[in-house]
Protein backbone atom coordinates (compact mmCIF):
# COMPACT_ATOMS: atom_id res chain seq x y z
CA UNK A 1 0.00 0.00 0.00
CA UNK A 2 1.25 3.22 -1.14
CA UNK A 3 1.41 6.34 1.46
CA UNK A 4 -1.50 7.95 -1.28
CA UNK A 5 -3.44 5.40 -0.66
CA UNK A 6 -3.11 5.02 3.26
CA UNK A 7 -3.39 8.73 3.42
CA UNK A 8 -6.97 8.02 1.51
CA UNK A 9 -7.84 5.06 3.20
CA UNK A 10 -7.62 7.16 6.67
CA UNK A 11 -9.17 10.15 4.52
CA UNK A 12 -12.46 7.94 3.72
CA UNK A 13 -12.24 6.51 7.46
CA UNK A 14 -12.54 10.22 8.80
CA UNK A 15 -15.08 11.26 6.33
CA UNK A 16 -17.46 8.05 7.23
CA UNK A 17 -17.31 8.11 11.24
CA UNK A 18 -17.99 12.05 11.04
CA UNK A 19 -20.56 11.47 8.32
CA UNK A 20 -21.88 8.25 10.95
CA UNK A 21 -21.49 10.89 13.95
CA UNK A 22 -23.44 13.44 12.05
CA UNK A 23 -26.56 11.36 11.41
CA UNK A 24 -26.44 9.61 15.09
CA UNK A 25 -26.59 13.23 16.67
CA UNK A 26 -30.07 13.73 14.65
CA UNK A 27 -31.01 10.28 15.31
CA UNK A 28 -30.81 10.89 19.19
CA UNK A 29 -32.60 14.14 18.68
CA UNK A 30 -35.15 12.85 16.84
CA UNK A 31 -35.65 9.57 19.31
CA UNK A 32 -35.80 12.17 22.37
CA UNK A 33 -38.89 13.58 20.58
CA UNK A 34 -40.37 10.66 18.54
CA UNK A 35 -43.36 10.51 20.99
CA UNK A 36 -44.54 13.95 19.70
CA UNK A 37 -45.07 11.99 16.23
CA UNK A 38 -47.82 11.40 14.63
CA UNK A 39 -48.69 7.86 13.39
CA UNK A 40 -47.69 8.30 9.76
CA UNK A 41 -44.22 10.14 10.85
CA UNK A 42 -43.69 7.31 13.51
CA UNK A 43 -44.02 4.86 11.03
CA UNK A 44 -40.97 7.27 8.67
CA UNK A 45 -39.40 7.62 11.91
CA UNK A 46 -39.05 3.71 12.43
CA UNK A 47 -38.42 2.85 8.87
CA UNK A 48 -35.46 5.88 9.23
CA UNK A 49 -33.77 3.71 12.48
CA UNK A 50 -34.31 0.80 11.13
CA UNK A 51 -32.18 1.75 7.97
CA UNK A 52 -29.79 3.36 10.50
CA UNK A 53 -28.98 0.57 12.02
CA UNK A 54 -27.99 -1.24 8.38
CA UNK A 55 -25.92 1.67 7.04
CA UNK A 56 -24.24 2.09 10.45
CA UNK A 57 -23.00 -1.90 10.26
CA UNK A 58 -21.86 -0.83 6.78
CA UNK A 59 -20.25 1.86 7.48
CA UNK A 60 -18.17 0.61 10.06
CA UNK A 61 -17.40 -2.41 7.63
CA UNK A 62 -16.02 0.17 5.14
CA UNK A 63 -14.27 1.86 7.37
CA UNK A 64 -12.17 -1.18 7.95
CA UNK A 65 -12.33 -2.61 4.54
CA UNK A 66 -12.73 0.85 2.31
CA UNK A 67 -14.16 -0.98 -0.25
CA UNK A 68 -15.44 1.41 -3.03
CA UNK A 69 -18.46 -0.46 -2.79
CA UNK A 70 -18.98 -0.52 0.93
CA UNK A 71 -18.10 3.43 0.94
CA UNK A 72 -20.47 4.51 -1.67
CA UNK A 73 -23.47 2.26 0.28
CA UNK A 74 -22.41 3.79 3.60
CA UNK A 75 -22.58 7.40 1.90
CA UNK A 76 -25.62 6.85 0.12
CA UNK A 77 -27.50 5.62 2.67
CA UNK A 78 -26.22 8.28 5.35
CA UNK A 79 -27.31 10.58 3.08
CA UNK A 80 -30.67 9.18 3.06
CA UNK A 81 -31.15 9.19 6.38
CA UNK A 82 -30.08 12.35 7.20
CA UNK A 83 -32.44 13.79 5.09
CA UNK A 84 -34.94 12.20 6.23
CA UNK A 85 -33.94 12.96 9.83
CA UNK A 86 -33.34 16.52 9.15
CA UNK A 87 -37.53 16.48 7.91
CA UNK A 88 -39.08 14.82 11.02
CA UNK A 89 -36.68 17.21 13.62
CA UNK A 90 -37.86 20.53 11.39
CA UNK A 91 -41.28 18.81 11.86
CA UNK A 92 -41.70 18.17 15.13
CA UNK A 93 -39.55 22.01 15.67
CA UNK A 94 -42.80 23.28 13.44
CA UNK A 95 -45.25 21.84 15.68
CA UNK A 96 -43.34 23.90 18.67
CA UNK A 97 -44.38 26.75 16.92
Amino acid sequence: MTETTKATGEDVRKQLREALDEVEGLRDAVRVRAHLLGMELKEKWEHLDRRFLEVRDVARAARDDVRGDLIAASRDGLAEIKKGLRELRDGLDSKRH
